[in-house]
């Protein structure tokens, strides 16, 4: 790649991280709960803070950093609603006559899908693994890591608010909730590793060629 190339991939990054300042200040403008957007703001924000503070250490694909975007866009309009009022998916549950609001599905779908682009591009730049029956358990292991550990976060934000667990997990009724939420992680995944595979691996070896 020429320096042409670079500058122009720098250019498309920077551009990322000003749309992501914009969605950020968006969201907190009226937000529907103001407890709730800071404890779903700070992942995010501690989500993107490591991505921008390697990039010099570790770049990753422009591939990966959109969906980096994409995902904690998602975060962000969680944030602005809470999960259960989300007005577009409020409107899906209404014309379809739903029993909950699913917003939070696609949260862990996306909370399962980004994670698993992401570590299976360092696993493989870094040649830690080559691409092996192990290579995508250790894929699938570190997105239930993360799906656990966001699940244990929000068992902490219970605890130290001394909120309703019903109104802090989003459980909408639903007793197997975080149950689900860790499955749709896991089928986030899966889809990201069946369907972009190839598309990612053109990505990787683009970059490679720097």
């Amino acid at each position: 790649m020429n320096s042409k190339d670079r500058s122009k991939d720098y250019f498309k990054e920077r551009r990322l991280v000003l749309a992501l300042i914009i969605v950020l200040i968006w969201s907190a403008i009226d937000a529907e709960d103001y407890f709730a957007w800071i404890a779903l703001t700070i992942p995010a924000m501690i989500y993107a803070g490591v991505f921008i503070a390697t990039h010099n250490k570790f770049k990753f694909t422009y591939f990966a950093y959109v969906l980096v975007f994409i995902h904690i866009v998602i975060l962000l309009i969680g944030a602005k609603y809470t999960y259960p009022l989300n007005p577009l998916f409020e409107e899906i549950k209404e014309i379809f006559n739903l029993s909950r609001n699913h917003y939070d599905r696609l949260g862990h779908l996306a909370q399962g899908f980004v994670p698993a682009i992401i570590a299976r591009e360092f696993l493989l730049r870094k040649g830690y693994f080559k691409k092996s029956k192990f290579f995508y358990v250790t894929v699938f292991a570190f997105v239930m890591a993360i799906s656990a550990s966001w699940e244990l976060l929000e068992f902490s934000a219970v605890i130290i608010s001394g909120r309703s667990a019903q109104y802090v997990l989003s459980l909408q009724g639903d007793v197997l909730d975080t149950h689900k939420d860790m499955l749709g992680a896991f089928i986030g995944a899966a889809l990201a590793l069946i369907f972009f595979s190839k598309t990612h691996d053109k990505w990787i070896r683009d970059i490679s060629e720097e």
